[in-house]
């Protein structure tokens, strides 16, 4: 028996010229990024990972690529199978191209430690929709369990023998030179999202705990230092200390006790309210972002 040689196949892509090559680089916008954690944070906490679609730019000859934007699709996974609805993404894009008809397809995402045999799958179900994005697909790798790191790759094609089965899915991940593009004002979401000390829901649950025992422990410094002035003769450090207490006590919200029942309760309806609040200013950013992205487009293609 002949041991048949191992083949790396870099498939020409046809386009505008005569061959297109891969990308050699690879810049990811802020943007995607958030919208890929997004995507995350609100997955299923039985998925492992969450599996998207890339949107952006090429230039001329797809030497170089910029991600703008970023889709999750609602894949079906297991250990060893993986399941891709049909008919989804192509309907997304278009929905998305209304909005920004320049955006092409660059590639796909995924949320996962590390790259599985499935990615091959995948890598090999974004080249062969060739119909739709005609030139090689990007994986870029965002590892949001751990560090947030960000990888970006292409693939090439693994193959025994003279042949080549269409079917085979083996493929070689080939890192790629990437970079994340970010403004002053980004930084500090960036540093907040990967500065995280404690894993347990990012430290959240910790701080929290941390912040409601050193109040409790003010409270009960208060409630003693208030029982012994009452207990001993008024003067004037106490006076004050008293006015500068009502003061306090009187810039907070007056809450009458209700019971866990009680869907009218107040603490509820000042919570809501506050989430409204906080909607309707992101609502007003964006729509103000889109309103400046707008004017600068048509100014742009005025002159």
């Amino acid at each position: 028996m002949v041991d048949q040689p191992l083949y790396v196949s870099h498939p020409h892509f046809v386009g505008p010229r005569s061959f297109v090559l891969y990308p050699q680089k690879v810049t990811i916008d802020t943007q995607a990024i958030f919208q890929i954690l997004g995507h995350a944070v609100r997955s299923p906490a039985n998925h492992r990972r969450v599996v998207g679609t890339l949107l952006g730019y090429r230039n001329e000859d797809n030497s170089e690529v910029n991600v703008k934007a970023a889709f999750m699709m609602p894949l079906t996974e297991t250990q060893y199978e993986i399941s891709i609805p049909t008919g989804y993404q192509s309907e997304m894009f278009n929905a998305i191209r209304k909005a920004h008809p320049d955006y092409v397809v660059i590639g796909w995402y995924s949320t996962s430690s590390n790259i599985s045999l499935l990615d091959s799958f995948i890598q090999n179900y974004f080249t062969e929709e060739s119909s739709m994005f005609r030139y090689p697909p990007v994986f870029v790798h965002v590892n949001a369990e751990d560090n947030m790191e960000v990888k970006a790759y292409v693939t090439s094609q693994l193959f025994y023998g003279s042949t080549r089965n269409p079917d085979d899915c083996n493929c070689m991940f080939t890192p790629i030179e990437h970079s994340i593009e970010f403004s002053e004002s980004d930084k500090p979401a960036l540093a907040a999202r990967t500065e995280r000390a404690d894993p347990d829901l990012y430290g959240l649950t910790s701080t929290i705990s941390e912040s409601i025992a050193e109040i409790l422990t003010q409270i009960d410094l208060v409630a003693a230092k208030v029982a012994e002035i009452r207990r001993s003769k008024p003067t004037e450090a106490t006076e004050k200390l008293g006015k500068y207490l009502f003061k306090m006590l009187s810039n907070s919200p007056v809450l009458e006790p209700s019971s866990k029942t009680n869907i009218n309760d107040p603490r509820s309806a000042m919570f809501n309210a506050h989430m409204r609040d906080l909607v309707s200013i992101i609502n007003l950013t964006n729509s103000i972002k889109s309103q400046v992205q707008l004017s600068t487009e048509v100014a742009t293609r005025l002159n």
